[in-house]
């Protein structure tokens, strides 16, 4: 089996912070794609089942989501780093 696991600098309950001196009030939330369940940081995804040929496949996705009332246009880029974790 395969995990994948999001860290970086949190904003709000598991949401990516964005980098300074764009957008505020916004973060990037990441899902699993095939429940569409929130994926907070620094927790392990669902398990992926590793075929004959050593492959996983962990889909995902991410959307901006409000962390404030009052959100200010700009440039809405972070950065993560992830870790795939393997295990019998």
């Amino acid at each position: 089996k395969a995990t994948a696991r999001f860290d970086g600098t949190e904003d709000g309950d598991g949401y990516l912070k964005l980098n300074a001196g764009g957008a505020t009030g916004v973060a990037v939330a990441i899902y699993n794609r095939a429940d569409n369940t929130l994926l907070k940081l620094y927790n392990q995804s669902v398990s992926a089942d590793i075929d004959a040929d050593g492959k996983a496949t962990l889909p995902f996705m991410a959307r901006y989501i409000a962390t404030s009332a009052t959100v200010t246009p700009g440039v809405a880029n972070a950065d993560s780093e992830f870790t795939i974790t393997y295990s019998n």
